[in-house]
């Protein structure tokens, strides 16, 4: 009875010590996963389309905005479990307002790159390679905009209680 007793008062108060463990591992591998995409992204996209070709990144300009928006998709994940309960709706707002305007700021800065007579050829040597991420790119921005309005709106469904409540 005593065992079942703890083992409810655990699940009230939250996560357990071993779970947040878990997660502040996951947190760190992912902060740094973050930290060599945007890296990686903004250097690559800093040096321009005369720096050469590098295919493990990929074409300019599309290659290098692929791995920003992989960079702030991931400080977005991130930045939701930060501070209390009632500034959740607050950082969802800003952090999946933030992934949109990436993702469709890098959509349209590829197409824009393109319609601005730069040869998707000449970029790596492959026009898939140069076209590719935007499929990818507006699924994110797709998401991440309706995630944002709808937070916005207050839609979603009925507000769920955490475990901490």
């Amino acid at each position: 009875m005593a065992l079942q007793h703890d083992l409810d008062r655990r699940l009230r108060r939250g996560l357990t010590r071993e779970r947040r463990a878990a997660l502040w591992v996951f947190a760190i591998i992912l902060a740094a996963v973050v930290v060599e995409f945007l890296w990686v992204g903004l250097t690559r996209l800093f040096e321009g389309p005369s720096a050469g070709c590098d295919r493990s990144v990929g074409s300019w300009p599309s290659g290098p905005l692929s791995f920003v928006t992989g960079g702030v998709l991931g400080m977005a994940l991130l930045s939701i479990p930060l501070r209390h309960r009632l500034h959740r709706r607050g950082v969802l707002i800003i952090s999946s307002g933030a992934v949109f305007v990436v993702s469709l700021g890098s959509v349209l800065f590829i197409l824009g790159w393109w319609i601005a007579g730069h040869s998707p050829s000449s970029a790596c040597g492959s026009v898939a390679g140069f076209f590719g991420p935007i499929l990818p790119l507006l699924l994110v921005a797709h998401i991440s905009g309706f995630l944002c309005r709808d937070t916005i709106k207050g839609k979603g469904g009925t507000p769920q209680p955490l475990a901490e409540d």
